[in-house]
């Protein structure tokens, strides 16, 4: 609803009939272990609509190659798009895209970067579950090298809830030092200039600072 600011669930239905009847959008219904679930994708006739946007969707939508193991994030990442978008950041680009990697040469790429209404570039990682210390040294490691090339400023980390939180909060105290060559430096050095993290429900409050 957010996205096409639509404040009621019945005025959201009409809208996405009205879409599927110009055949713009298409309903697939899942059945999952907690029930069932819809899902509106764009079709071929919607992508000839946007395509000249910047960073449309690559490819129509197709039920038979949703993975249920990135569903929510997908969907969440999705979420943290659209109220950044209805805050006036811009240039959101998705990690995954071949284009971002022939644009960004580092050894581990966010969820996505976008710019915010004061022209800053920050990079986007939604967090669902936790990563070993080794693995969050990599990639904290490879966030510091973007910031030093200019790619973006800092690191916006998105959990589902408060208990999320604190447990990427303790996840990162546990990681000690981030290593360059053969030094080790305290990753407390890099911390609180270089990561951010919010709650799912706080994105669409977000300041920059």
């Amino acid at each position: 609803m957010r996205l096409i600011h639509v404040n009621n669930r019945s005025n959201m239905h009409r809208v996405l009939k009205r879409m599927e009847a110009k055949e713009l959008i298409k309903k697939e219904t899942f059945e999952l272990p907690t029930g069932k679930i819809a899902l509106w994708g764009i079709t071929e006739s919607g992508l000839m609509t946007c395509e000249s946007l910047p960073h449309s969707p690559q490819r129509a939508f197709k039920p038979h190659l949703i993975k249920f193991t990135t569903l929510n994030h997908n969907l969440m990442r999705q979420r943290v798009q659209v109220d950044v978008t209805h805050k006036g950041w811009t240039q959101w680009r998705n990690g995954d895209r071949q284009s971002f990697k022939e644009d960004f040469k580092v050894e581990h790429r966010p969820d996505a970067i976008v710019t915010t209404s004061e022209g800053t570039t920050v990079a986007i990682e939604v967090e669902l579950s936790l990563k070993t210390p080794d693995r969050y040294r990599s990639i904290i490691k490879s966030h510091i090298t973007a910031k030093e090339k200019g790619y973006w400023k800092y690191v916006i980390y998105v959990v589902p809830n408060d208990n999320a939180k604190v447990a990427l909060n303790r996840a990162f105290e546990r990681v000690k030092y981030i290593q360059f060559d053969k030094s080790r430096y305290p990753i407390d050095t890099y911390r609180k200039g270089l990561i951010r993290i919010f709650k799912l429900d706080d994105v669409q409050h977000l300041k920059q600072n």
